[in-house]
């Protein structure tokens, strides 16, 4: 049995060796690590409790949906667009 733990290593692994492969997430920035491994294990956690890789492959297509769609509707990823003005 895959302890926790091992899964989000293996989860990591997995999406760090993708990105790089296929050439994804080319905005990737030493700024932005924390959030690609805090999903990555998000990712691995999710595999884990569900004995199936499925359920974290749906998230990852959903939200590479969403986040393509907003960059074609915005011409750049929503951490890139300015902060909004305070309201005083």
């Amino acid at each position: 049995m895959t302890t926790v733990v091992e899964a989000v290593a293996v989860g990591m692994l997995v999406m760090l060796a993708a990105a790089s492969a296929l050439g994804a997430h080319l905005d990737f920035t030493l700024i932005l690590w924390p959030y690609y491994v805090a999903v990555a294990a998000l990712y691995g956690v999710i595999t884990a409790l569900a004995r199936s890789i499925w359920p974290s492959v749906v998230l990852h297509t959903a939200g590479n949906l969403y986040s393509n769609v907003d960059l074609l509707l915005h011409g750049r990823a929503e951490w890139q667009a300015p902060a909004a003005e305070a309201v005083v």
